[in-house]
């Protein structure tokens, strides 16, 4: 077997699969990177292949994982819930403090506004480990639905940022924490969350493998 044979019978394993040529994709151009590295470590062309097809292992099986295996959504689906449950509690406190609602709240808001950069650090950090963590414990295979998926989740962080940007109501409930330079801050973290996040996921393909 070499291996666009091994692909093919992959491809035939993954018929009913609904990301078969995504999965497809990933696996070639993994086993062609992986046979080249073998190779530039001086291992011969065709012994380096074998290495490759003993290490990526029985296709069948390879399908089968990802037939049964539903972990990699549902790992997704519950970085989606702690954004928006991180926004919600956001919105909640956000308008408790803009009405007045209790001095508990007033206090809340205050320690935010202390805290602010620590928060945002803490929170860039928590997304890229979470990501990490997704593309080291499902590979390949969780990666079929990620962009989509990322997608999603960060919504809430794009619709709030225009809201801030472009609505003058809004940005007024946001000033005492939004200085100028927590504002750059906060646009430049919203943009690079989507790119930032999908390496994240790629490096830990990486050192899954």
């Amino acid at each position: 077997m070499n291996i666009p044979s091994y692909l093919d019978e992959l491809r035939l394993e993954l018929t009913d699969h609904p990301n078969m040529e995504e999965i497809l994709h990933e696996y070639k151009a993994a086993m062609e990177a992986k046979q080249h590295e073998l190779m530039l470590a001086g291992i011969p062309e065709q012994s380096a292949e074998k290495q490759v097809l003993l290490e990526f292992g029985n296709p069948k099986e390879v399908a089968l994982s990802y037939h049964q295996n539903s972990s990699s959504i549902d790992f997704l689906k519950g970085m989606i819930s702690i954004n928006y449950f991180s926004f919600s509690i956001g919105a909640l406190l956000t308008f408790f403090y803009t009405t007045g609602f209790t001095a508990v709240t007033t206090g809340l808001w205050e320690q935010l506004i202390q805290w602010k950069w620590a928060i945002l650090l803490a929170y860039c950090c928590l997304q890229v480990w979470m990501y990490f963590k997704h593309g080291y414990s499902y590979g390949f295979k969780g990666r079929g639905k990620n962009r989509q998926y990322l997608f999603i989740a960060l919504l809430p962080n794009y619709l709030l940022m225009s809201a801030v940007l472009f609505s003058e109501t809004i940005h007024t409930w946001f000033s005492p924490l939004l200085n100028p330079s927590f504002l750059v801050a906060c646009i430049f973290a919203t943009i690079a969350f989507y790119p930032m996040n999908q390496l994240a996921v790629r490096i830990g393909v990486v050192h899954s493998i």
